[in-house]
């Protein structure tokens, strides 16, 4: 009976001495650089040992090491899925070097990381509000806008709200400043034209109809100036607006005018543009003109082949 007693009281006494025992003492200590060293020693015996991972990481994180941090957590993952400890510590992370992209101005970056962030923290009210600023500093205020909505109930509410409300005054005068300028615009007063659209972009950068009417003002005095190297930019200008609103006729019309004025003896390009115009509005206000343009590029073509042919 001694025996087992002794042995007993051994026992208890190995086990305190244990590395992750001496290993959780150290960190507590503040010793953190050793704390790794004897963790490290234990995962050499064990690989699965994921108490000695959650000291490693922890340690880390205390050092600042913050990608060998999250190396480990991401291997702590690997054994616990479900971990939420584990989960919110590489949420925190990768929040942290969202910040650091963000302070940097490098805001798309930034959020491709707090988005991953979200991923292992998916209620993370902090992270979602981070995701929202950034849409907002890079001139994305609709994409800012549906993040914000997200945490509309949160804590911080009333904040919330108020970037809500500012969001949405700064589009209706960015909508008002469009209005002036598309009215400039078919006047033909394009520089005024241009004034307003630029103060409709100033307040609203993602604004897809400012942009769309920036390309076309951009172009059209271009266009109607006849210059041969301005054509080939408003061409350039019109196939941006093209892309913006691809139903659009209007910078088809354009283009297919612009390749026409550019080059007469050219007809393809020009052709191919009035057939998009009557594709895309085949009711529209460019339709009938199209039409026209198309009939008579086309028996110009043929005169042109058959006085080649001869």
């Amino acid at each position: 009976m001694k025996f087992l007693k002794y042995f007993g009281i051994f026992l208890l006494i190995f086990i305190a001495c244990t590395p992750l025992k001496q290993a959780n003492t150290l960190y507590e200590s503040g010793d953190y650089r050793q704390t790794i060293s004897i963790c490290k020693t234990a995962l050499l015996k064990d690989s699965t040992n994921t108490d000695a991972m959650k000291l490693i990481a922890d340690s880390y994180m205390k050092l600042k090491n913050l990608d060998s941090s999250y190396v480990f957590y991401k291997d702590i993952l690997s054994y616990l899925p479900d971990d939420a400890v584990s989960k919110e510590k590489v949420a925190r992370i990768l929040a942290v070097k969202g910040d650091s992209l963000y302070q940097k101005n490098d805001y798309y970056k930034a959020i491709e990381q707090y988005k991953d962030a979200l991923s292992y923290d998916p209620n993370s009210t902090l992270i979602i509000k981070k995701i929202a600023e950034s849409y907002l500093q890079a001139g994305r205020h609709e994409d800012a806008k549906s993040w914000y909505e997200k945490i509309i109930n949160s804590a911080d509410s009333v904040n919330i709200a108020v970037k809500l409300n500012s969001l949405e005054q700064s589009k209706d005068k960015a909508s008002e400043h469009l209005h002036s300028g598309i009215a400039f615009k078919k006047k033909k007063q394009y520089r005024n034209a241009m004034k307003e659209i630029d103060k409709a972009l100033e307040l609203k950068p993602d604004y897809k109809e400012a942009k769309y009417q920036k390309y076309m003002v951009t172009a059209l005095p271009l266009y109607r100036k006849g210059d041969k190297n301005g054509l080939w930019d408003a061409i350039v200008a019109f196939g941006y607006a093209s892309a913006l609103f691809p139903e659009r006729a209007e910078p088809h019309y354009y283009m297919g005018m612009s390749y026409n004025k550019k080059d007469r003896d050219e007809y393809d390009n020009a052709i191919s543009e009035f057939e998009l115009v009557l594709k895309t509005e085949p009711e529209g206000e460019f339709a009938q003109e199209a039409k026209g343009k198309i009939s008579e590029l086309k028996k110009r073509k043929k005169k042109m082949q058959e006085f080649l042919s001869h």
